[in-house]
């Protein structure tokens, strides 16, 4: 958490304390005068005293005690498939969340879901689903080799791709093992998706947002449309995104992924591309809903840097208002980075027209979401989260959340 917001809890912790100490005081200095001696002040005077302990006691476990260390009695509760877990999005970042909290899953249950959005039109999926009708394998492959026990393996097999000069070329490996275990299965995209799991050792269970072939488009604020994902994701518009819009627009989704949601203690949405990798799963209404009445807590993880073409300027609020167009209010926490960041990798970013993401505090609060902000980062060539920290505050806040 914040250092400013740390010190109030400590402060307000302290003045408890303080109250409770003065009550207690208050009661041995009355008690012991004996014209004072009455059972009926001693008795409220005593339950004051034991309510402002207990107060104090509530506070510090609830409000005060740092969420960062995840102990084994969570970790034991969720393997049993007590607590169960939603996570959506796309891309890398939904993967990167998937490879923490992978440690917190075992291979037996399905505690754990992944739902991930498969309107991805370019490179390898592009050319699949166009040739196959198939709904994009892109995102569920990266879903795949984060759950596997067999990750480093898996990771350079699976994003393998060809560089022939046939009609192999551009394609990933993992795609194309993807689309032969549909074919087997009479084009049942789902059961190649489960079938690989189990071949692969995967833990948790992914669930494609739909099984039907789905694109995307979004109106600009000049009324321009553009259709597709990668086209939506090129960093050279100029205008800002208004709008993202399903096509067909009355395609629904899938059953699998609406239960989850109702299933789910807690659900976790992002990081990634707001439009092109965590919205297109809002765009079914029936997901939509499912996470209006869903009394699961919801978490928001931001970007740690805004993405050119897509949140130029944006602060955190303004990537939750974004997710507020179609879930209005659901948002209970957003995770934002607070570490400092590398001068240098700062200014790599900077000539992309990328910047880190502002936590606008204020804005915030108006919206009633809490700011947990942590170090997060883990550089290398780009800030990525580090999955490992990202997972342990997850976790502990489902922890804090179910009251274990």
């Amino acid at each position: 958490m914040a250092r400013s917001d740390t010190r109030k809890k400590i402060r307000n912790l302290i003045i408890l304390a303080f109250i409770n100490g003065f009550v207690i005081s208050f009661f041995v200095r009355t008690v012991s005068r004996e014209e004072y001696f009455d059972p009926v002040i001693i008795f409220w005077i005593g339950a004051l005293s034991l309510i402002t302990f207990l107060t104090a006691i509530w506070y510090y476990r609830k409000k005060l005690r740092p969420i960062v260390v995840v102990n084994e009695k969570i970790k034991r509760e969720i393997e049993r498939g007590r607590h169960k877990i939603v996570l959506i999005g796309g891309g890398t970042g939904l993967s990167t969340v998937l490879r923490g909290v992978r440690n917190y899953s075992s291979y037996d249950n399905t505690n754990i879901s992944a739902i991930v959005t498969v309107a991805d039109d370019g490179g390898s999926s592009g050319k699949l689903r166009k040739e196959m009708d198939i709904i994009a394998p892109g995102d569920i492959r990266n879903c795949i080799v984060a759950l596997s026990r067999e990750e480093t393996l898996l990771s350079k097999l699976f994003n393998f791709r060809f560089k022939t000069e046939g009609e192999l070329s551009g394609h990933s490996f993992g795609n194309l093992f993807l689309a032969a275990l549909a074919e087997l299965n009479g084009g049942d995209f789902e059961k190649a998706i489960k079938t690989a799991c189990d071949i692969l050792a995967v833990k948790g269970k992914i669930i494609p947002a739909t099984l039907e072939n789905v694109n995307i488009s979004a109106t600009l604020d000049d009324g321009t449309i553009l259709s597709g994902e990668s086209e939506i994701g090129r960093k050279d518009k100029e205008r800002k995104i208004k709008d993202i819009h399903l096509h067909p627009a009355e395609a629904k989704a899938n059953k699998e992924a609406l239960r989850a949601i109702r299933e789910a203690d807690a659900i976790v949405l992002g990081p990634g591309s707001l439009f092109t990798s965590i919205t297109p799963n809002l765009l079914f209404p029936g997901i939509a809903d499912a996470l209006k009445n869903s009394k699961a807590m919801k978490i928001f993880v931001c970007n740690i840097m805004t993405q050119p073409g897509e949140t130029d300027g944006f602060k955190v609020s303004d990537h939750i208002k974004v997710l507020e167009k179609h879930i209005p209010g659901v948002i209970n926490y957003v995770i934002v980075n607070n570490a400092k960041m590398s001068y240098n990798l700062l200014e790599k970013y900077k000539e992309d027209g990328a910047y880190p993401v502002e936590t606008d505090i204020p804005s915030l609060k108006k919206m009633k979401v809490l700011a947990v902000q942590e170090d997060l980062i883990k550089e290398g060539d780009y800030f990525r989260h580090n999955h490992d920290k990202l997972a342990n505050l997850i976790i502990r806040l489902v922890e804090e959340s179910v009251n274990i």
